[in-house]
Protein backbone atom coordinates (compact mmCIF):
# COMPACT_ATOMS: atom_id res chain seq x y z
CA UNK A 1 0.00 0.00 0.00
CA UNK A 2 2.74 2.44 0.98
CA UNK A 3 4.65 1.54 -2.18
CA UNK A 4 1.58 2.33 -4.29
CA UNK A 5 1.15 5.67 -2.53
CA UNK A 6 4.80 6.49 -3.17
CA UNK A 7 4.33 5.82 -6.89
CA UNK A 8 1.26 8.03 -6.92
CA UNK A 9 3.12 10.83 -5.13
CA UNK A 10 5.81 10.70 -7.79
CA UNK A 11 3.16 11.04 -10.50
CA UNK A 12 1.57 14.03 -8.81
CA UNK A 13 4.80 15.78 -7.86
CA UNK A 14 5.32 19.14 -9.64
CA UNK A 15 7.63 18.78 -12.61
CA UNK A 16 7.73 15.01 -12.35
CA UNK A 17 8.81 13.26 -15.55
CA UNK A 18 9.24 9.62 -16.47
CA UNK A 19 11.95 7.82 -18.44
CA UNK A 20 14.46 10.66 -18.64
CA UNK A 21 16.87 10.70 -21.60
CA UNK A 22 19.80 13.15 -21.78
CA UNK A 23 20.98 14.59 -25.10
CA UNK A 24 24.18 16.65 -25.55
CA UNK A 25 23.78 19.47 -28.08
CA UNK A 26 27.08 20.92 -29.28
CA UNK A 27 27.24 24.67 -29.79
CA UNK A 28 27.94 24.18 -33.50
CA UNK A 29 24.81 22.04 -34.07
CA UNK A 30 22.75 24.42 -36.20
CA UNK A 31 22.00 21.77 -38.81
CA UNK A 32 23.08 24.19 -41.52
CA UNK A 33 19.79 26.09 -41.32
CA UNK A 34 19.61 29.85 -41.74
CA UNK A 35 20.50 32.22 -44.57
CA UNK A 36 23.93 33.82 -44.67
CA UNK A 37 26.00 35.58 -47.31
CA UNK A 38 29.08 33.67 -46.17
CA UNK A 39 29.98 30.00 -46.18
CA UNK A 40 28.37 28.14 -43.28
CA UNK A 41 30.32 25.76 -41.04
CA UNK A 42 28.09 23.62 -38.86
CA UNK A 43 27.40 20.19 -37.37
CA UNK A 44 24.13 18.22 -37.70
CA UNK A 45 21.30 18.45 -35.20
CA UNK A 46 21.68 16.20 -32.16
CA UNK A 47 19.43 13.14 -32.26
CA UNK A 48 17.04 12.81 -29.35
CA UNK A 49 14.82 9.90 -28.30
CA UNK A 50 11.82 8.40 -30.05
CA UNK A 51 8.50 9.94 -28.95
CA UNK A 52 5.04 8.39 -28.81
CA UNK A 53 2.17 10.19 -30.51
CA UNK A 54 -0.28 11.90 -28.15
CA UNK A 55 2.18 11.83 -25.25
CA UNK A 56 3.41 15.02 -23.59
CA UNK A 57 7.13 15.38 -22.92
CA UNK A 58 9.16 17.91 -21.00
CA UNK A 59 12.32 19.26 -22.62
CA UNK A 60 14.58 20.86 -20.01
CA UNK A 61 18.00 22.28 -20.91
CA UNK A 62 21.07 23.47 -19.04
CA UNK A 63 24.56 24.56 -20.09
CA UNK A 64 26.04 27.52 -21.95
CA UNK A 65 27.10 28.33 -25.50
CA UNK A 66 29.24 31.26 -26.67
CA UNK A 67 28.15 32.46 -30.12
CA UNK A 68 30.69 35.27 -30.19
CA UNK A 69 28.50 37.67 -28.20
CA UNK A 70 29.26 36.06 -24.86
CA UNK A 71 28.03 32.91 -23.16
CA UNK A 72 24.29 32.38 -22.82
CA UNK A 73 22.00 29.66 -21.57
CA UNK A 74 19.52 27.71 -23.73
CA UNK A 75 17.13 30.67 -23.75
CA UNK A 76 19.64 32.51 -25.99
CA UNK A 77 20.57 36.20 -26.25
CA UNK A 78 18.36 38.72 -28.04
CA UNK A 79 20.43 40.08 -30.92
CA UNK A 80 19.60 42.49 -33.75
CA UNK A 81 20.82 40.58 -36.82
CA UNK A 82 19.35 43.25 -39.11
CA UNK A 83 21.96 45.67 -37.76
CA UNK A 84 24.63 43.43 -39.26
CA UNK A 85 22.95 42.50 -42.56
CA UNK A 86 19.31 42.34 -43.68
CA UNK A 87 20.18 39.31 -45.82
CA UNK A 88 21.13 37.19 -42.80
CA UNK A 89 18.47 34.93 -41.27
CA UNK A 90 18.83 32.68 -38.24
CA UNK A 91 17.42 29.14 -38.51
CA UNK A 92 14.28 30.13 -36.58
CA UNK A 93 13.80 33.25 -38.71
CA UNK A 94 14.08 31.14 -41.86
CA UNK A 95 11.62 28.63 -40.38
CA UNK A 96 9.16 31.49 -39.75
CA UNK A 97 9.28 32.37 -43.45
CA UNK A 98 10.99 35.75 -43.07
CA UNK A 99 12.69 37.12 -46.16
CA UNK A 100 14.79 39.72 -44.35
CA UNK A 101 16.16 39.96 -40.84
CA UNK A 102 13.77 42.70 -39.72
CA UNK A 103 13.53 41.56 -36.11
CA UNK A 104 15.76 40.51 -33.26
CA UNK A 105 16.09 36.82 -32.48
CA UNK A 106 17.46 34.60 -29.73
CA UNK A 107 21.03 33.96 -30.85
CA UNK A 108 22.30 30.69 -29.48
CA UNK A 109 18.91 29.61 -28.17
CA UNK A 110 18.00 25.93 -28.06
CA UNK A 111 15.72 24.80 -30.90
CA UNK A 112 14.27 21.46 -31.94
CA UNK A 113 12.65 19.57 -34.79
CA UNK A 114 10.18 16.69 -34.62
CA UNK A 115 10.33 14.11 -37.41
CA UNK A 116 7.42 11.70 -37.94
CA UNK A 117 8.08 7.96 -38.08
CA UNK A 118 7.23 7.84 -41.79
CA UNK A 119 10.15 10.18 -42.49
CA UNK A 120 12.66 8.15 -40.46
CA UNK A 121 15.42 7.13 -40.30
CA UNK A 122 17.31 10.39 -40.67
CA UNK A 123 20.78 9.61 -41.99
CA UNK A 124 21.89 13.25 -42.26
CA UNK A 125 20.27 15.51 -39.64
CA UNK A 126 20.80 18.80 -41.44
CA UNK A 127 19.26 21.11 -44.02
CA UNK A 128 18.04 19.53 -47.24
CA UNK A 129 19.48 22.57 -49.07
CA UNK A 130 22.92 21.46 -47.86
CA UNK A 131 22.37 17.84 -48.88
CA UNK A 132 20.72 16.67 -45.67
CA UNK A 133 17.37 15.05 -44.88
CA UNK A 134 15.55 17.79 -42.96
CA UNK A 135 13.45 20.78 -44.01
CA UNK A 136 13.68 24.08 -42.12
CA UNK A 137 9.90 24.43 -41.72
CA UNK A 138 9.90 21.93 -38.85
CA UNK A 139 12.12 23.95 -36.50
CA UNK A 140 10.70 25.43 -33.29
CA UNK A 141 12.08 27.25 -30.24
CA UNK A 142 12.65 25.34 -27.00
CA UNK A 143 14.67 27.59 -24.71
CA UNK A 144 15.32 26.40 -21.16
CA UNK A 145 12.11 24.38 -20.83
CA UNK A 146 9.21 23.33 -23.03
CA UNK A 147 6.26 20.95 -22.77
CA UNK A 148 5.77 19.25 -26.14
CA UNK A 149 2.98 16.89 -27.17
CA UNK A 150 4.06 14.62 -30.01
CA UNK A 151 1.44 14.77 -32.79
CA UNK A 152 2.37 11.27 -33.98
CA UNK A 153 5.07 8.69 -33.32
CA UNK A 154 8.47 10.05 -34.30
CA UNK A 155 11.83 11.35 -33.11
CA UNK A 156 13.04 14.70 -31.81
CA UNK A 157 16.28 16.45 -32.81
CA UNK A 158 17.91 19.43 -31.07
CA UNK A 159 20.10 22.27 -32.28
CA UNK A 160 21.38 25.80 -31.67
CA UNK A 161 19.76 28.84 -33.28
CA UNK A 162 22.78 30.46 -34.90
CA UNK A 163 23.59 31.11 -38.54
CA UNK A 164 27.38 31.17 -38.10
CA UNK A 165 28.00 28.43 -35.52
CA UNK A 166 31.37 27.21 -36.77
CA UNK A 167 33.38 28.86 -33.98
CA UNK A 168 30.82 28.45 -31.18
CA UNK A 169 32.05 27.12 -27.85
CA UNK A 170 30.11 25.12 -25.28
CA UNK A 171 27.12 22.80 -25.29
CA UNK A 172 23.65 22.24 -23.86
CA UNK A 173 22.45 19.20 -21.96
CA UNK A 174 18.79 18.45 -22.71
CA UNK A 175 16.71 16.03 -20.67
CA UNK A 176 13.61 14.58 -22.30
CA UNK A 177 11.03 12.92 -20.09
CA UNK A 178 7.42 11.85 -20.37
CA UNK A 179 4.99 13.97 -18.32
CA UNK A 180 2.41 11.76 -16.57
CA UNK A 181 -1.21 12.64 -17.27
CA UNK A 182 -3.20 13.97 -14.28
CA UNK A 183 -6.14 11.77 -15.31
CA UNK A 184 -3.95 8.70 -15.01
CA UNK A 185 -2.88 9.75 -11.54
CA UNK A 186 -6.52 10.29 -10.54
CA UNK A 187 -7.41 6.80 -11.73
CA UNK A 188 -4.50 5.41 -9.74
CA UNK A 189 -5.70 7.23 -6.62
CA UNK A 190 -9.23 5.88 -7.02
CA UNK A 191 -7.82 2.39 -7.50
CA UNK A 192 -5.73 2.68 -4.35
CA UNK A 193 -8.74 3.96 -2.42
CA UNK A 194 -10.86 1.06 -3.60
CA UNK A 195 -8.15 -1.44 -2.67
CA UNK A 196 -7.87 0.05 0.83
CA UNK A 197 -11.64 -0.14 1.32
CA UNK A 198 -11.68 -3.74 0.14
CA UNK A 199 -8.94 -4.65 2.61
CA UNK A 200 -10.81 -2.98 5.47
CA UNK A 201 -13.98 -4.93 4.61
CA UNK A 202 -12.01 -8.15 4.29
CA UNK A 203 -10.45 -7.58 7.70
Amino acid sequence: MLRALAVCSALLAPGAALGLTTVTVDGTASGGFGVDVQEIIFTPLAAGPALTGGTTYRFRATGQVDTGSGFSGPEGIFFDFAAVSSSMLTPLQEAAGLTSSAATDVAGGLMAMFVETGELPVADAFDVDAGGDLSVEGLFYVGAMLLFTAPTDGQVFFGVNDLRPGNNIGAFEVTVGEVPLPAGAALLLSGIGGLAAFRRRAA
